[in-house]
């Protein structure tokens, strides 16, 4: 095995643990198979608490009350107050009647009960009727004016079919997943490369292999542990939505989505990761020392750069984002999320994919260069005059 993947295995398995891994992912699948008994044993639950709320015959609509989650009952409105005392002694729940001076719907309880929204989205539905029947005014001529005005939706025959809310939770993915791995490359290339530097441990081991297989050994390992730590969050944003969905029953309007975009769109998140690593190697071989260094916060404008196209979620089609999502650097954020939003065309795609791998190469030869000229500089780092040298001179 070359010096240079050696370094790369020690470096992955450096920082994963291989144990922890399997406890943790052993704590997600019985999270997972717990979220499948939740539901039941909620229902369950609720089975065994029998709310009851009465409503008065004095109401316009009482059949908009139907449809509550609770049992409903009705009472004449001359024992209103038999009832009062009723609720008090905890026989029902609620008590609802018309006032028909305020034109308004009444509800006496207890305690706030937990069916408030939907009894006063109900009690909204009947109020209408309410109040009409007490105008002076033509009921036909008013429900008419006051109707909703909705509006009829409809496609081209050759327009991209509508995506749900799984593509926009998909977008968004496509936004995190990159951030999450460009941040935990932050971490790791910064302990591990700045920390070798200080110990002078770097000096010794590019002295045995070269900068070459150092820096390569580093940019492949410790890429391919962020592209991990990656795939980790996946399966655990997929496990928790899982479980979220099989707890409250709902469940997510798909729509249309190109699963083969998709894959694209995460495979180009590894690409991205790999030039934003190759970006952190070279700031980190400059830093003499991390607590008084300037430069660690050159590290974070990856950051800025993935945060970009937050601003252009409805706008995946437009020119701009085309043109950000083929230029390198800011295609490293633009391309993943338009490639989830949008139908990207097949020669943007591979344009954007060759300028990518073209400046990932450019960007590990500019670290090396600049490795092989910071690395042996101990006490004090180069100045940006050096550094320009060093990228266009070595």
């Amino acid at each position: 095995m070359s010096s240079r993947m050696t370094i790369a295995r020690w470096e992955f398995f450096r920082f994963f643990k291989w144990k922890s891994e399997l406890i943790g992912l052993l704590i997600t699948a019985l999270l997972f198979s717990a979220g499948f008994l939740v539901k039941p044993l909620m229902e369950w639950v609720r089975s065994t608490d029998r709310q009851v709320l009465e409503i008065s015959d004095n109401l316009p609509s009482p059949e908009a009350f139907g449809q509550l989650s609770l049992a409903v009952e009705t009472f004449a409105d001359d024992s209103y107050e038999e009832r009062v005392d009723a609720l008090a002694a905890g026989e029902i729940d609620g008590l609802a009647r018309w006032n028909s001076q305020r034109q308004e719907t009444e509800l006496m309880v207890m305690r706030e009960p937990g069916w408030l929204a939907e009894f006063e989205a109900a009690a909204a539905g009947q109020a209408l009727p309410g109040r009409l029947a007490e105008s002076p005014a033509d009921e036909a001529e008013l429900g008419r004016l006051l109707a909703p005005s909705g509006t009829v939706l409809s496609y081209h025959p050759d327009a991209r079919p509508p995506g749900g809310k799984l593509q926009k939770l998909l977008g968004i993915a496509a936004i995190a997943l990159p951030m999450i791995g460009v941040f935990t490359a932050f971490s790791y290339f910064f302990v591990s490369i700045t920390a070798e530097k200080q110990n002078r441990l770097g000096e010794q081991l590019l002295s045995a292999v070269g900068e070459s297989q150092w820096l390569d050994g580093k940019l492949i390992g410790l890429t391919a542990l962020c592209i991990k730590s990656m795939l980790t969050i996946a399966l655990l944003g997929i496990v928790g939505t899982s479980v979220y969905l099989k707890m409250t029953g709902k469940e997510i309007d798909a729509g249309y989505i190109n699963w083969l975009n998709c894959a694209w769109a995460f495979a180009y998140s590894f690409l991205a990761v790999a030039f934003w690593s190759a970006f952190m190697a070279a700031v980190a071989t400059t830093i003499n020392d991390p607590n008084s260094s300037s430069r660690s916060s050159i590290m974070l404008l990856p950051g800025l750069f993935m945060l970009l196209p937050v601003l252009a979620l409805d706008l995946p089609d437009s020119l701009g984002v085309a043109v950000l999502s083929i230029v390198p650097v800011t295609s490293t954020a633009f391309m993943p999320i338009r490639l989830v939003l949008s139908d990207v065309p097949l020669w943007q795609l591979l344009l954007s994919v060759a300028l990518m791998v073209a400046s990932i190469a450019a960007m590990r030869l500019a670290a090396r260069r600049i490795l092989k000229m910071s690395i042996l500089m101990y006490g004090r780092e180069p100045s940006f005059n050096e550094l320009w040298k060093a990228v266009k001179l070595s």
